[in-house]
């Protein structure tokens, strides 16, 4: 795995979904032998869900899943009118040497399952598995707008829908107040092993399903084929190694709710020495819900707290595979591998929640929520349908648990770190699935050379294959052989032959067949033919264009080495030169081939030109060049402009090598490239134009190297996921273009480039724009220019009147000449900027004047604010502020009306810059309601002058604090009629408080209070 440990540390600091770069053989092997896709119906009739119509499941169904097999299969069904085509692949839930053992003290194999899962086509975000057996099939399928299950009838081919609750409660009992624990990148890596489980079913779920030991491992199987599936999407592979049953009375008889059920049951595990693996009890005992034996201890042995045990109670029975068995499984499961609950302030790399379903319930109950550090109960984060596993989402009215999110990308991240890098060894080898060509109908092609050109392969896990004509040179069976096919040249003759590797089996055999894989017939065999003992079997006189069915099987003892590796190769001197050989040939010289750490294949091309059994190059089924993958192999020069006769290349790896100079201008004149990994060499310069044109480019890894200049922005052309740019020496700001990268939710990296805002944080660029230049002023958001949206504003920007900081000084509309707005309209809004002689609606800097000729009513409405330096009232306005509505009158800070003012909201003045006048100075009538609030504060002189005729009626609140300390006169100044029955606090006041002038009257009524400080 190509740069495991710098993967995950990016997946931890930036919280996206795993990608991972490969240049192995491994990854080689993987591409050569992608086996074929088989069709099949599951049923010729439609199925409903009221089930009014009978489906009969098709034998031909039963036949290639359950007796051939196949790795991979396209399943169709028609339901209610419409057809769903399944991908499905097979996948191994047991490992090979599973038990089953029993209460009763049987030990027996496990019933023959054969597990699928896959995903609807048309639905990306889906989940599928199929479980089926000799006398039972059990689908589910599960996408954003259904859940159903299809059954087959016990003794009959009846085919039964059900639908699946899309809610169902899922309590989880498991303490949540553990520290997430932090995993290091020097720890082992595990990615190879499996979580290896041993799974425990109940006396209650015995009963339940019927006191069958088979329909109960049927049932305990269908739920963790589906829990292994959700698994398997974060690569955390899943599987059962023990299974017991209970079939008499078992040890959680005095059980009386989940935590007593756990108390036994890790009591048993401790009991048996459970060890290497986690225990997980299943149960359909009426408890609601699950709990695990606290949070992260998968790696932990059975004696200690945290321990690796789990147990789901209350589970549905039968046959069904009920989302509540399937969630909560996955969820107690979760958390023995250390994931906390989705509401706990744990995530985000910031200690916030993923959602509030958890925190919402426990309010809601009179409890303390787990989230109570992050949790804002006034504006709760509820993800309507689409809650996750971890989430209590299930439980909440209006919201829901969708299992095709399954853990969503931040949980699903952790849930990968957190087994990836386990510092125990957390279970067996995974590599217990037979190899793809196992049976006939996924034979392996062979590429025909000229000579013989061998590919190595294994057998690892591969079973017999049924039904199939025996060898017919050899008298014994081999119960491990697989299968290749070759297409017969056009001289009639094929040549296979295989071939010692190191350390590989030394005697082997051929066996060639004629037809199709139900209707073989044997026209060949060799036993020693070839080397040593190897096998090599030569065919003369079959028809041009004929597929020849092989199968390949070790004939060394196989009790002692019947898995290992072989080299095969199928060849005749008529077949032609291979069509992709000229680029090929051109790419080894112009990258200096002589120097490459492996070169196998290319540094005999003279004599081999089989391109397909070259390192590095994978072919398709057609035998066209799809991809080369040379990673890290000591590769220099230039890549020649020849490769674009490469017209079926879809990939090109050349990771960490030795290119420098420009990166070639003409990679997108390959049609078909979906794939570039130019990272960790040493090229430079700007990225080629002619990138933006590749038509069907997905992933370009372009990561430390030398690159300057912006960032291009035609790369947002092609559809891009996966862009790494990190590690380089960009600048500039990163384009607006990118955005489209966020709303894609492309793994984009950016980092380690310096020249970039924040050094190129993508994760802040799409939650906040930082770094971006939307405003396209030439200065980048948040590190240079504080308005992206807004090309008058900048560092340096002349400052004007607008309420905005022109000049990025921190300061909004400071050291600007008065502007004064008038208005202009008639009965109207404040908040209208048509009203007004400037065009805009009033900014704090604006010094507004109020003076119709006619008695016109101004209205600041309802939830509004409207700002102001100073107003200047005239005698025919009303100022109606309504409820809710807020006047704020700053800078200046003075107001003077001469008409009216009607406040039922607020009314702010603060005039810090007015060293020695009046705030508010009234010579009209004031009404200031019982829910409303004048607030003076850092008057200079005077708060309020009440002027002779002036009339102000408080009913509200008044409150006036400070004014200037060396010029303060008063608090209230007045000479005319002041009225109050509400409350009035005057503090801190330099001079009095209260100045009555002859003539003037002071009124307060019982209701009314004045407090002086």
């Amino acid at each position: 795995m190509k740069r495991l440990l710098t993967l995950c540390s990016f997946i931890l600091l930036c919280l996206i979904q795993v990608t991972a770069q490969t240049s192995s053989a491994t990854e080689l092997k993987k591409k050569v032998e992608q086996p074929k896709v088989h069709a099949i119906e599951l049923t010729a009739q439609p199925l409903f869900f009221d089930n009014h119509q009978t489906a009969v499941f098709s034998a031909e169904c039963q036949q290639l899943l359950f007796g051939q097999k196949p790795r991979l299969a396209d399943l169709s069904l028609t339901l209610e009118g419409q057809t769903f085509h399944l991908l499905l692949e097979r996948f191994e839930l047991f490992s090979r040497d599973a038990k089953m053992e029993l209460a009763t003290g049987e030990i027996l194999d496990l019933p023959t399952i054969v597990t699928y899962r896959g995903k609807v086509k048309s639905a990306e975000d889906s989940h599928v598995t199929l479980c089926i057996g000799e006398d039972q099939m059990t689908l589910f399928v599960s996408d954003e707008d259904q859940q159903f299950e299809v059954h087959k009838d016990k003794n009959s081919m009846a085919l039964r829908l059900v639908v699946a609750p899309q809610k169902v409660r899922a309590l989880c009992h498991t303490d949540d107040d553990e520290e997430m624990r932090e995993h290091h990148q020097e720890q082992r890596n595990s990615y190879a092993d499996c979580l290896e489980l041993y799974v425990e079913c109940d006396y209650s779920s015995y009963l339940d399903n019927g006191s069958s030991t088979p329909n109960t491992q049927s049932w305990m199987t269908n739920i963790f084929s589906n829990v292994a599936t959700i698994y398997n999407d974060y690569n955390v592979p899943i599987i059962v190694s023990q299974v017991f049953i209970w079939n008499t009375n078992d040890v959680y008889t005095a059980a009386t709710g989940v935590s007593s059920m756990r108390t036994a049951f890790v009591n048993r595990l401790i009991s048996i020495g459970l060890s290497g693996k986690v225990g997980y009890l299943l149960s359909t005992k009426d408890f609601a819900g699950g709990i695990s034996y606290g949070i992260g201890g998968f790696c932990n042995p059975i004696t200690t707290y945290p321990g690796p045990a789990a147990l789901t109670c209350g589970m549905a029975g039968s046959i069904m595979n009920y989302p509540y068995n399937i969630q909560n499984v996955s969820h107690e499961l979760g958390h023995v591998l250390g994931l906390r609950h989705t509401h706990a302030c744990v995530w985000n790399g910031v200690n916030t929640q993923i959602d509030d379903c958890g925190n919402v319930i426990a309010a809601n109950t009179g409890k303390t929520p787990e989230g109570s550090n992050c949790f804002n109960a006034s504006s709760p984060i509820l993800p309507g349908a689409n809650g996750t596993i971890m989430s209590f989402c299930s439980n909440l009215a209006g919201q829901g648990i969708n299992l095709t999110t399954g853990f969503g990308p931040i949980v699903g991240n952790q849930l990968f770190l957190n087994f990836v890098n386990a510092t125990c060894f957390t279970g067996t080898s995974c590599s217990t699935l037979g190899p793809n060509n196992d049976e006939c109908v996924d034979a392996i092609p062979l590429t025909l050379g000229q000579g013989c050109n061998p590919r190595t392969f294994d057998n690892d896990y591969g079973t017999q294959s049924a039904n199939t004509p025996g060898f017919s040179c050899v008298s014994q069976a081999y119960s491990t052989d697989v299968w290749f096919s070759a297409i017969v040249p056009s001289s009639g003759s094929l040549t296979i032959e295989t071939i010692q590797v190191s350390g590989g089996f030394t005697d082997m055999v051929i066996q060639a067949y004629a037809g199709s894989c139900g209707a073989l017939t044997a026209i060949g065999c060799d036993d020693n033919t070839g080397a040593g003992n190897h096998a090599l079997l030569l065919l003369t006189g079959r028809t041009p264009g004929e597929t020849i069915l092989i199968r390949v099987t070790p004939k060394d003892v196989p009790a002692t080495n019947d898995y290992g590796e072989f080299g095969i190769c199928a060849y005749d001197a008529s077949v032609p030169c291979h069509p992709d050989y000229p680029a090929l040939v051109s790419f080894y010289n112009s990258t200096n081939g002589a120097s490459w750490t492996n070169k196998t294949g290319w540094v005999n091309y003279a004599s081999n030109c089989n391109v397909c059994t070259w390192f590095g190059v994978v072919c398709t089924s057609a035998g066209r060049v799809s991809a080369i993958n040379l990673g890290s192999n000591n590769l220099n020069g230039t890549i020649p402009s020849a490769i674009t006769a490469l017209t079926q290349l879809t990939r090109l790896n050349l990771y960490s090598n030795n290119f420098s100079g420009t990166l070639p201008n003409f990679l997108d004149d390959l049609p078909l490239l979906e794939y570039v990994d130019l990272g960790n060499n040493n090229y430079s310069g700007a990225i080629p134009s002619t990138l933006g044109d590749a038509p069907n480019l997905r992933t370009l890894y372009l990561d430390n190297n030398n690159f300057s200049g912006t960032l291009p922005a035609f790369l947002v052309i092609p559809p891009i996921s996966v862009l790494w740019l990190n590690d380089n020496n960009f600048s500039g700001c990163i384009p607006n273009a990118y955005n489209d990268f966020c709303l894609r939710g492309a793994s984009l990296r950016l980092e380690l480039n310096p020249l970039l805002p924040g050094g190129g944080n993508y994760t802040d660029y799409c939650l906040t724009g930082y770094g971006g230049d939307f405003d396209n002023d030439g200065f980048c958001a948040g590190s240079q220019d504080c308005l992206d949206d807004d090309n008058m504003s900048y560092p340096g920007a002349p400052e004007v009147c607008d309420g905005k900081d022109n000049d990025c000084d921190s300061s909004v509309d400071e050291n600007i000449p008065d502007v004064t707005n008038t208005w202009i309209g008639t009965n109207g809004s404040w908040n209208v900027a048509t009203n007004w002689s400037t065009g805009i609606v009033p900014q704090p800097c604006h010094n507004v004047v109020i003076n119709p000729a006619l008695a016109y009513t101004i209205t600041i409405t309802n939830g509004t604010t409207a700002r102001a330096s100073s107003i200047n009232l005239g005698a025919n306005v009303t100022l109606l502020i309504q409820n809710n509505g807020n006047l704020n009158l700053q800078d200046k800070g003075v107001l003077i009306n001469a008409g009216d003012i009607l406040c039922y909201g607020n009314i702010s003045i603060a005039n810090p810059l007015n060293t020695s006048g009046t705030a508010f100075t009234n010579s009209g009538s004031v009404l200031i309601n019982s829910s409303s609030m004048l607030t003076i504060t850092n008057s200079g002189s005077t708060a309020i002058r009440n002027q002779a005729v002036g009339e102000i009626t408080n009913n509200g609140i008044i409150s006036i604090l400070n004014n200037h300390a060396t010029n303060g006169l008063y608090g209230i100044d007045n000479l005319g009629m002041f009225s109050n029955s509400g409350q009035i606090t005057i503090e801190n006041i330099q001079g009095k408080d209260i100045r009555l002038a002859s003539g003037g009257l002071l009124e307060n009524s019982d209701a009314g209070t004045i407090d002086l400080k």
